[in-house]
């Protein structure tokens, strides 16, 4: 084998093993997501919508305590443990004892909290129970982060999916055996540790020799070096979900039903977007740093196959809202469909905007970039707090449409001025906005009785707009390319 033949080869095995990786990992990720989002389903029909909506506002405000409670050290540990492996044991022993015992400490706390409330019985139950899965979330955050860094994604994925799948199992059987909402929040905190089980295992190798011992002045250094990812971590999440934990203050339970089922078809809507950041976020990151008009040629292709795909898509979903209310079956969720098609009139503003996350959190220099971050989430909340006090559940429909398009608008800009210039942007979202032009305006001005045939003659309309005016360009069309 000659030296040329050996180097091709070498390099050709880390390029296989990083798709693999990929393909895995995402394919895990969308029939994990699909089954929780049928579980989730399940459960509207089975579960008053009140205690669905306590139940569902419980385990997303564990997810941001999560947040909150790791500070970002875990992606920090991962980026450390990546570049020096022998290090993960004192990672380890550094972040686990210090995770378990914010955790505790913040238990403590919600107990007091909860106590204090004026909600009944059953709310507070539900709450303080789910709010038990802090214990096993918290270190998991920690020890998948370590997997990540020793590239074992096969079986953080395979964990994924034994999660739901035991989730839909359990609690399934429940359901049929006439639990209540209580057993079903039983079930999130003991599945959970079931999946703090799964992080252990694949790190028993990894454990640490040494004893234990506290290292908070270690812990206490780090969080300058930490804070980027704490605030990325929290940005992507408020992006997300910021309509629904400000509903929690301003909403009744009920509301919180609606809305969180209207969101969790918004988050399985956005993993379109996470999906292409994520799998263009080391891209981004390489291209931040090489020369010429790599980071231009990267984004672009990325907005393009983007918007192709979230255009028809929202379309798509916009159609088939009324179809919600008949699937969940229950009389309280009658006007979700109205929720919906409000969120979806945001859904491409969205998609922009979180892609857009993705290259501004590879940039060399996250100062700037993290600011701008910073100020739109404030910016959300803000929108949030001040129209949801006056109008409810409409009022956090309608913040999301109105900060989704302010986000991506300002956030482009900035990518534009400060990273790749306009020289091609307009062609990269030509064809696809004359796509949507196209079918929108045989929506409204074609007299198709039929929805479903509507919805289908508006994306045949979209489809051949935006091939032929792709085509027929000045210049021809333009070159999709990720390589770097």
């Amino acid at each position: 084998m000659t030296l040329e033949t050996s180097a091709k080869t070498s390099d050709a095995a880390p390029r296989n093993s990083v798709l693999r990786d990929s393909l895995l990992y995402f394919s895990s990720q969308i029939g994990a997501r699909a089954l929780n989002f049928f579980y989730f389903m399940i459960l509207t029909w089975y579960l008053p919508t009140d205690e669905f909506g306590i139940l569902n506002y419980a385990l997303s405000i564990i997810v941001f305590l999560d947040i909150l409670v790791d500070l970002g050290l875990s992606r920090l540990a991962m980026r450390e443990m990546a570049k020096a492996p022998e290090k993960t044991g004192e990672f380890i022993i550094r972040l686990l004892p210090y995770k378990m015992l914010v955790a505790m400490l913040l238990y403590f706390a919600l107990l007091f909290w909860v106590g204090q409330t004026q909600n009944n019985a059953t709310y507070r139950m539900i709450f303080l129970i789910s709010a038990l899965g802090i214990f096993f979330t918290s270190p998991s955050m920690l020890l998948e982060n370590v997997m990540q860094a020793h590239h074992r994604f096969a079986l953080i994925s395979g964990a994924h999916v034994a999660l739901s799948i035991v989730q839909f199992a359990v609690g399934g059987t429940i359901l049929l055996l006439g639990g209540s909402t209580v057993a079903i929040a039983v079930v999130f905190a003991v599945t959970n540790f079931v999946y703090a089980g799964f992080m252990l295992w694949g790190v028993r190798r990894m454990w640490p020799r040494t004893g234990w011992r506290w290292e908070g002045i270690a812990v206490l250094r780090s969080l300058p070096a930490a804070f980027p990812y704490l605030c990325s971590a929290l940005i992507v999440l408020l992006a997300i979900r910021a309509e629904f934990l400000v509903l929690g203050r301003f909403g009744s339970p009920v509301d919180l039903g609606v809305f969180g089922m209207a969101t969790k078809i918004m988050e399985a809507a956005l993993l379109l977007p996470l999906a292409l950041g994520t799998v263009l976020a080391p891209r981004f990151a390489k291209a931040h740093v090489a020369q010429g008009s790599a980071l231009r040629d990267l984004y672009l292709s990325g907005l393009e196959v983007l918007f192709l795909v979230a255009m028809p898509a929202g379309i798509l979903a916009y159609g088939l809202a009324p179809v919600v209310p008949v699937l969940l079956a229950g009389r309280d969720f009658g006007q979700i469909d109205q929720v919906l098609r409000v969120l979806f009139l945001g859904y491409p503003a969205a998609c922009l905007f979180l892609f857009n996350t993705s290259l501004l959190f590879g940039a060399v220099r996250q100062r700037r970039p993290l600011m701008l971050l910073i100020v739109l989430a404030a910016l959300q909340v803000s929108i949030n707090v001040m129209l949801q006090s006056r109008y409810g559940i409409w009022g956090a429909a309608d913040s999301f449409v109105i900060f989704m398009a302010l986000a991506a608008v300002v956030s482009t800009g900035f990518i534009v001025i400060i990273y790749t210039g306009s020289t091609g942007l307009l062609r990269a979202v030509m064809a696809p906005l004359a796509g949507i032009v196209a079918s929108v305006s045989v929506l409204l001005f074609v007299p198709i009785a039929f929805d479903p045939a509507a919805i289908a003659v508006a994306l045949l309309v979209y489809g051949v707009t935006a091939f032929a005016v792709r085509q027929w360009m000045p210049g021809g069309a333009r070159q999709i390319s990720f390589q770097v």
